[in-house]
């Protein structure tokens, strides 16, 4: 990276909004500077009163990512917290 300024993102999804939380809570304890945090939920419109059952249940409750791949809630914070330390370091 060039220059002495950088911005980093991240962004998590999960069922767990606490585990979100505490993702987010080790991003701030690490030392980075939280600007702007987004939830969003989902819920089923009144518009989908003739959408068959299955898809909504596709829509309330995705598979994200597929079954085998999905890493635990705390595998996220300390591979958040080794990557703001290392950056951290860089500085």
């Amino acid at each position: 990276m060039l220059g002495h300024k950088a911005d980093v993102a991240f962004m998590a999804l999960g069922p767990d909004l606490w585990a979100l939380r505490r993702f987010q809570s080790a991003l701030s304890g690490a030392g980075l500077e939280l600007v702007s945090s987004y939830v969003s939920l989902t819920e089923v419109s009144e518009y989908a009163k003739g959408v068959p059952e299955e898809m909504k249940q596709a829509r309330l409750f995705p598979h994200l990512p597929p079954e085998g791949r999905r890493p635990s809630a705390s595998t996220h914070v300390e591979a958040a917290r080794r990557q703001a330390q290392l950056v951290l370091a860089a500085l």
